[in-house]
């Protein structure tokens, strides 16, 4: 039976973009994520840690891409060998299990040992419900992060990489959750409360027209950093079709068939690149502008203000010109 989620007869996801090169998606897939990420350290979606929390978040990272955002999965599903909870019980068992987390005061006022023991169980039992078809580790990151923060904690995730977090959630689904133990006391520390009275008070120097070019300024920055893989993939791909048409024009007769239909293929990739770059490119410009709003709040703030307050002028001259009609 074919997973309604994906293209038929292909491993790519119906998406928003209309991209149905499984390496394109993977790569601007990475890209809007981890803008989406980002801004949720700064300024994090509020929530009471239960499951509609949960699927704000999910919503959040991956609005963008999937119709599916935030809205829990219907068909069951697999991964690196663990079948995940059936799809009719996914609501009810997330409900609950939050509950009691709840109930367990939200891991809050825990010894270090106490509340690492607790964070890997409730990790371990919302991966095994697995709510969503795709993006399940990237949304509960941010959520155990959240809860971390509400319990005084920090968890850096910058200290395990990805296949570390995956082989401790496998390992918690078949044996135990000792390697997430390990992983979560490796990555959590007692979190402090920075002041930021100080930042905020110089910001307020800055005026509506600085505010504008400071946010210019990091989105076409933060825009560039993100193109740069594109382009370079693109780079590799020309690059690659012009050695293999030297090496064709060179090679003998037996080898020549499989090279051109090499040729073939890395020609037909960079077309599909090219003709599916636009929409990546706009998706990726209005995430830079996001992430730079959300970067820089209060010049946001500001801008935004400074938008109300030209629209009321304009909404006033307009009536002053009707009542000036009206005599």
């Amino acid at each position: 039976m074919s997973n309604p989620y994906y293209i038929k007869g292909t491993n790519v996801l119906i998406n928003k973009l209309g991209i149905t090169d499984a390496s394109v998606l993977k790569a601007t897939e990475q890209l809007i994520t981890s803008i989406r990420m980002g801004m949720l350290k700064t300024s994090p979606i509020k929530g009471d840690l239960d499951y509609k929390h949960l699927k704000d978040i999910h919503k959040f990272i991956f609005d963008d891409l999937y119709d599916w955002a935030g809205k829990a999965r219907y068909v069951t599903t697999s991964k690196n060998g663990n079948v995940f909870l059936h799809a009719g019980r996914i609501e009810p068992s997330a409900i609950k299990l939050l509950s009691e987390l709840k109930n367990d005061n939200h891991l809050k006022d825990l010894s270090r040992p106490k509340f690492i023991e607790k964070v890997a169980h409730y990790y371990s039992e919302l991966n095994f419900i697995h709510p969503f078809p795709e993006g399940n580790g990237r949304s509960q990151r941010v959520f155990f992060s959240a809860i971390a923060k509400n319990a005084e904690y920090n968890f850096d995730w910058s200290k395990a990489d990805n296949n570390e977090v995956v082989i401790a959630a496998t390992h918690s689904q078949s044996v135990d959750n000792s390697k997430l133990e390990v992983l979560f006391n490796k990555i959590s520390s007692f979190s402090t409360k920075p002041d930021i009275g100080i930042a905020e008070q110089q910001k307020e120097y800055h005026s509506a027209k600085a505010a504008e070019a400071i946010i210019k300024n990091t989105a076409d920055k933060e825009l560039a950093n993100q193109l740069k893989p594109l382009r370079e993939k693109e780079s590799t791909i020309i690059e690659d079709i012009r050695s293999l048409k030297e090496i064709v024009s060179d090679s003998d007769s037996r080898t020549k068939d499989v090279l051109i239909e090499r040729l073939a293929e890395l020609q037909k990739t960079l077309k599909v690149f090219r003709k599916e770059r636009p929409s990546v490119e706009r998706a990726l410009r209005a995430e830079s502008k996001r992430y730079a709003r959300n970067k820089h709040p209060q010049e946001a703030k500001k801008i935004e203000i400074r938008k109300k307050q030209e629209s009321a002028k304009r909404a006033n001259k307009g009536n002053s010109n009707d009542r000036g009609r009206g005599r």
